[in-house]
Parts: structure tokens; sequence; C-alpha cells
């Protein structure tokens, strides 16, 4: 009955990646160079941490960042990632409010050209 019980919160509660307020962010690409941003970030917004994957496969590209960077109208640094024509990316990026330390989370799904 217990393993029953249990079974059913999970069911109830879904995935964490479900309770996640994810926001979509914009993509640009020019001449083979992508920008990545949101042009809903606050003043005081900075970026936190990166991932980029290439829709298929397992491997992760993870970035923290460590130096402040302000997330304001500015692309994504990408940190030298490089980008393979037609194909298929997902990238979400964090960013936390240096004022009061509220965070938002961006995501966006895109090809490469």
């Amino acid at each position: 009955m217990k393993i029953t019980r249990l079974m059913l919160v999970f069911l109830l509660t879904g995935c964490l990646g479900d309770r996640i307020p994810w926001d979509i962010a914009e993509v640009e690409q020019s001449d083979g160079q992508v920008c990545v941003y949101s042009s809903e970030t606050d003043e005081n917004a900075v970026f936190e941490r990166m991932k980029i994957q290439k829709t298929g496969e397992s491997n992760e590209f993870i970035v923290n960042f460590t130096e402040k960077i302000y997330a304001r109208n500015s692309c994504l640094p990408l940190m030298g990632y490089a980008f393979i024509a037609n194909n298929e990316y997902n990238v979400s990026f964090s960013v936390i409010d240096t004022q009061n330390g509220s965070r938002e989370v961006f995501a966006a799904t895109f090809i490469a050209k």
C-alpha cells in the first residue's frame, strides 16, 4: 500500500523540469554567427548559466558564468561553441537579478544556418 501511494504521488507531481517557468529566448543568425538573447531581461540581470544541446544527442555543453556579464540587450556568450549548419539545437540559459536575486530561465530551439 505504501508503494502504491508513493507511485501515485510521483505520477501526480510530474517531473521537476515541468515546474520550471521557461520563457522563450530569441535567436538571430547572420553570416554563420548565432545570437541567442532575451529582450525581456531587466537591466540588473546577469547571465548565470547556459546549456547547449544538439537535438538527438545526450551530450550537453554547460557553462556556469563566473564573470558578471549583463544580459540586457546582449547576446548570450557562447564561449566558443561551434554550431554546425543544418542541425537543430536547444539552448537554455538563466539570468539572475543582481539587486534582488530573482532568477529567470529562457530557452530556444532552432536550426543553425
